[in-house]
């Protein structure tokens, strides 16, 4: 005859759903952080690369004496949205005399602006007595139809994030 243990090794049915519960509320606390660091980090992507053309643009103006004239949108597609777009050589204007390019595949679509009217939206409180450009930056980090846009100026290098794009007519895709 069998004889029944006493206790059989194993786990519980309640055991296992107290498991699944702390689980599921592991992850519902984890994933809007993870989200929030990945967009984090393309905007900082984006950043980065707005201060590169700045300093590309300062290194122009130190070797030609004037900055470029106004560069299009690059790459020329419309702003990307969760995944990163290759940068193309096919911009046009002077993108290549510039001597710029991002280190890979970018979220943002970039132009330059050479002494634009609207100053105070690159950050300064008045039209500077110098000449100066802007670089702006615009992207639709997390793919919502919402638009990121950075702006910065080559004054002071300081640098403007807006959560959307103003519609001027401009950027039209």
């Amino acid at each position: 005859m069998r004889r029944l243990r006493a206790k059989e090794g194993g786990f519980t049915l309640i055991e296992l759903m107290i498991v699944v519960a702390i689980v599921g509320i592991l992850a519902a606390v984890a994933i809007p952080s993870v989200r929030r660091y990945a967009m984090d980090s393309k905007i900082s992507d984006g950043i980065s690369n707005v201060q590169g053309i700045l300093t590309a643009e300062q290194a122009f103006f130190t070797r030609f004496e004037r900055y470029t004239n106004d560069l299009p949108w690059c790459p020329a597609a419309a702003p990307p949205g969760r995944s990163a777009v290759p940068w193309v050589t096919t911009c046009g204007g002077e993108w290549s005399t510039l001597g710029w390019r991002p280190d890979g595949p970018t979220y943002f679509v970039y132009r330059v602006l050479n002494a634009p009217a609207n100053f105070q939206d690159f950050n300064l409180d008045e039209a500077p007595v110098q000449p100066w450009c802007g670089v702006e930056a615009v992207a639709d980090t997390d793919g919502d139809g919402q638009r990121v846009t950075l702006r910065a100026n080559s004054v002071d290098y300081s640098y403007k994030r807006s959560p959307n794009l103003k519609d001027d007519g401009n950027l039209t895709w």
